[in-house]
């Protein structure tokens, strides 16, 4: 597998886990600050309650993990291109720095660092539990996810 490979691997995934996202491939989109155009490896957009939502997808097919920098690159790409949450896949892993850089930043765009073993796994960046015509929309603490499975008595765990 090279990282062309592992890109599609994870693009495939994506598209089948959520067959009613819009999920481009490679995606271009101009920065709102830079003014030039960016490149993405993985975008999923949906709209969630009338309100967008953009995911970016960052494939890193390192011989090494992936360091704080490659995190603070990401953040400064998630602001430009307007995104709400970036989702890093790594086949190595992560330093503790870049773990840390991703949960006690100070942005409030949302970066979850995930193994491509783990990506299987994931199952979504938010939820919706309701009851009749209540609901509410909620994300999950760093690192968690949130399993659709039915888990009597709870609405969502």
């Amino acid at each position: 597998m090279n990282w062309k490979d592992f890109e599609g691997e994870i693009f495939a995934i994506l598209k089948e886990s959520y067959p009613e996202a819009k999920i481009t491939f490679n995606a271009k989109i101009k920065g709102r600050y830079s003014k030039v155009t960016r490149q993405l490896d993985i975008l999923v957009e949906e709209y969630v309650a009338g309100n967008r939502m953009r995911i970016v997808f960052e494939a890193k097919y390192f011989n090494k993990k992936v360091d704080v920098k490659s995190v603070e690159s990401c953040l400064g790409m998630l602001e430009d291109v307007e995104a709400n949450k970036s989702i890093m896949i790594s086949v190595k892993g992560f330093s503790e720095a870049a773990y840390n850089r991703a949960h006690f930043g100070p942005s409030q765009i949302e970066l979850d660092v995930l193994s491509f073993d783990q990506l299987t796994n994931y199952q979504g960046e938010c939820a919706i539990p309701y009851s009749g015509n209540n609901g509410v929309l909620i994300s999950p603490p760093f690192g968690w996810i949130f399993d659709a499975k039915p888990t009597s008595p709870f609405i969502a765990v």
